[in-house]
């Protein structure tokens, strides 16, 4: 896991009212670059950050970005949180297109905490297979062998079953391989997802645990212009309450490059300007 910087911005909710909950972030954001492509090109082989999506096609239970779990091999994992077992789950979506028409080896990097689960693995909507995790508190991979027939452009989805299960990496392959520890490297994100996230905090202003709240935007078709950008700050699920004074929002990107990066400008017109901003080293 490379070096890592994270900034994080103190918010007041008004005096800590008790039945207050705050319902969006508007954070002012300026995009420089532009994405490298709208897909992840799939010439034999692939790697992918998870963190990477396009979008996620809200379910009843939910996902959440999160880096607080150690060893993940990229700029973090995404998070199952699952509300009831037996309603359906978000699936996230990642565009790929194959430069040749063949069967290929999709293996995912995930992580569950106490419990065994599963990911549902779609393509186009259709889903085509439900894969166990047979590991609980290791990384491990799974694999699915999938035959994609032709080069057109296709939205692979996943979909995590169990509560507190973690996916950080995609890795596609016409050879069959399975992949242990980290697995190769992540290639290049072609466009950049941004991920919300909220603390709450410990006496001096220490960002401590990571809140189930959680909004996202991608470059494709978000964030292409200098402008305001609102994040819901609506709890996942009943369990989360704005009952403190002050909390921690984060922004996190994945795929940001010296040439297409986003930067999140606070000034004194902001809401939050005069309260303190965190920075953080992660190693």
């Amino acid at each position: 896991m490379n070096n890592k910087i994270k900034i994080a911005q103190i918010f007041d909710i008004a005096d800590g009212a008790v039945d207050y909950s705050p319902s969006k972030a508007s954070l002012y954001l300026k995009r420089f670059g532009v994405n490298m492509d709208e897909q992840y090109a799939l010439d034999e082989r692939c790697c992918i950050d998870a963190s990477n999506f396009k979008n996620i096609e809200n379910r009843y239970n939910q996902l959440i970005f999160d880096d607080s779990l150690g060893s993940y091999s990229g700029t973090g994992a995404m998070r199952s949180v699952e509300i009831d077992p037996l309603r359906s789950s978000s699936v996230m979506k990642y565009p790929i297109r194959c430069s040749l028409a063949a069967q290929y080896y999709f293996n995912f990097r995930v992580y569950s905490v106490d419990i065994l689960g599963s990911l549902d693995i779609y393509i186009d909507q259709l889903l085509i297979s439900n894969i166990n995790i047979a590991t609980v508190g290791s990384w491990t991979w799974v694999q699915l062998p999938f035959v994609i027939p032709d080069e057109d452009l296709h939205l692979l989805g996943i979909s995590i079953k169990g509560d507190k299960i973690y996916i950080d990496k995609i890795y596609i392959d016409i050879l069959p391989e399975l992949q242990s520890g980290e697995g190769p490297p992540n290639d290049s994100c072609p466009y950049l997802t941004a991920h919300f996230n909220v603390y709450s905090l410990e006496p001096g202003y220490v960002p401590n645990q990571l809140l189930d709240v959680y909004d996202y935007k991608c470059s494709i078709g978000d964030m292409n212009i200098e402008d305001w950008y609102n994040f819901s700050m609506h709890p996942l699920t009943d369990s989360v309450a704005y009952n403190d004074n002050f909390y921690a929002m984060a922004l996190t990107v994945t795929g940001s490059t010296s040439e297409n990066f986003i930067i999140w400008d606070i000034s004194d017109s902001d809401e939050y300007f005069g309260l303190p901003l965190l920075i953080k080293a992660q190693s």
